[in-house]
């Protein structure tokens, strides 16, 4: 597994995240730790990067049909592609996503956002499930800035 830091995809660094992860030169590194993160980290930035860009058609390519959206502290929930392309579509406001963190695996991912619409930045925290080479299942969270607890 390896991860991305950096303040946006296009200064971010790769580091060893797992001393588990086997050296490129063995056959199953070779045919899968290696490639499948890659193609996943592809998939990821550019599901972040055709957002930000409002580039709608592309960004459906991406998507599962049947994909499964959940928000599990609001209780929203969209149950297709379609409903997850509009939901970023029709977000009010001129919204960006800036990357600040992406871990790849086999067939998941989580992104670390930071999401602003005008003054206003939220952190995101998005895990993503692949299945046929398409985003088929995110759970969002959006973590909320609290005081610390006084002794």
């Amino acid at each position: 597994m390896y991860i991305i830091r950096g303040p946006g995809l296009a200064s971010c660094r790769w580091s060893r995240l797992n001393s588990n992860v086997r050296p490129h030169k063995t056959p199953l590194a070779a045919s899968r730790s290696l490639q499948i993160p890659n193609s996943i980290h592809a998939l990821i930035s550019a599901h972040w990067n055709l957002a930000n860009k409002r580039k709608w058609d592309e960004f459906a390519a991406l998507l599962h049909p049947n994909l499964k959206c959940e928000v599990p502290q609001t209780r929203d929930y969209i149950s297709s592609g379609e409903g997850y392309l509009d939901m970023f579509r029709t977000w009010p406001g001129d919204w960006r996503a800036e990357v600040q963190h992406l871990v790849c695996e086999e067939a998941k991912a989580i992104s670390i956002i930071e999401f602003k619409v005008g003054t206003e930045v939220m952190t995101g925290i998005t895990v993503f499930s692949v299945a046929q080479d398409k985003i088929a299942l995110v759970t969002d969270y959006w973590p909320e800035p609290y005081e610390p607890r006084k002794e």
